[in-house]
């Protein structure tokens, strides 16, 4: 692929949101550790491979994402 976008999110952030939200499904009961590392691998993917990927920081409101987003696709 052209772009591969990586929507990061720390995992407390993450968790918090998914606990506001509704109840757990089986994956998402998964414990911490498992999230950590699946999180470590895809960010040592995108820096492995930083001409293809880009982090995008999803701590921030939809709107600045959005924004974001839009100039990364403009510009492929």
């Amino acid at each position: 692929p052209d772009l591969t976008l990586l929507f990061d999110v720390p995992l407390e952030v993450a968790r918090a949101r998914l606990d506001a939200t509704r109840e757990l499904d089986k994956f998402e009961r998964e414990k911490a550790d498992f999230f950590a590392a699946t999180r470590t691998e895809y960010l040592r993917r995108a820096a492995q491979f930083p001409e293809r990927f880009r982090v995008i920081d999803s701590t921030r409101s939809i709107p600045k994402i959005h924004r974001e987003l839009q100039g990364l696709v403009a510009a492929l």
